[in-house]
């Protein structure tokens, strides 16, 4: 399985920030293009895009985690770099020093930025393993998915501590399921197409690692 399945695990409130936080940028880029097109032009600002557009997208794949979806990194990246130099570009004709303010206000409120600081801020709280993961909330069973994997790879792991692991991140995956049966359906369909190959589908165990990071049983 393909990371961690974000966009199942994600609680509607996380869902509603990544729209607002899009919506914002979405915003702010039209007008970036408009102010950009008219102080550098249009040759200029396409130029600018398409560079930090593919400085992005290298930064993605370099940032994934080994387990991650490089292309989806990379896509995510792209769109980040293409967006942020529209800021560089148009704003300075609009607000001048402060667009500095808006690119970073851009990039820390980002949400795979905001998910990585409360995931590192929870850290030190892991959820430990359960016999039971309906009794889970979303975020719980979303760390608990993401502590399991580190757990099945564990230099020092018992093939008995394997098994019990791998039977948990079943019970995980069958309970992530009966929640949203639909999203489910989609991120098994992404890894499908992202990683190509025999996968067992009696025992994604086997494969590696998973917004939503990004494994298997």
């Amino acid at each position: 399985m393909t990371g961690t399945p974000e966009r199942v695990f994600e609680s509607r409130a996380r869902r509603r920030y990544r729209v607002l936080w899009n919506a914002v940028v979405v915003l702010l880029v039209g007008v970036g293009i408009v102010a950009g097109s008219v102080a550098i032009g249009w040759a200029p600002l396409a130029g600018i895009t398409v560079c930090l557009a593919v400085l992005g997208a290298a930064f993605g794949v370099a940032w994934v985690e080994p387990d991650g979806d490089r292309r989806v990194a990379g896509s995510v990246g792209a769109r980040y770099g293409a967006a942020g130099a529209v800021v560089v570009a148009g704003f300075p004709a609009i607000v001048d020093g402060w667009t500095a303010v808006v690119l970073v206000g851009m990039t820390v409120t980002a949400p795979p930025i905001v998910e990585m600081v409360l995931r590192s801020l929870r850290g030190k709280a892991a959820t430990p393993a359960v016999d039971d993961p309906t009794r889970l909330s979303e975020r719980d069973l979303a760390e608990r998915w993401r502590s399991s994997y580190d757990e099945v790879h564990r230099a020092d792991a018992s093939a008995e501590e394997l098994l019990q692991v791998v039977a948990e991140r079943g019970r995980l995956l069958d309970e992530l399921e009966r929640r949203d049966p639909r999203r489910f359906r989609a991120w098994l369909a992404e890894t499908a197409e992202t990683r190509p190959g025999p996968r067992p589908g009696a025992n994604p165990g086997n494969q590696p690692g998973s917004q939503p990071g990004t494994q298997g049983r």
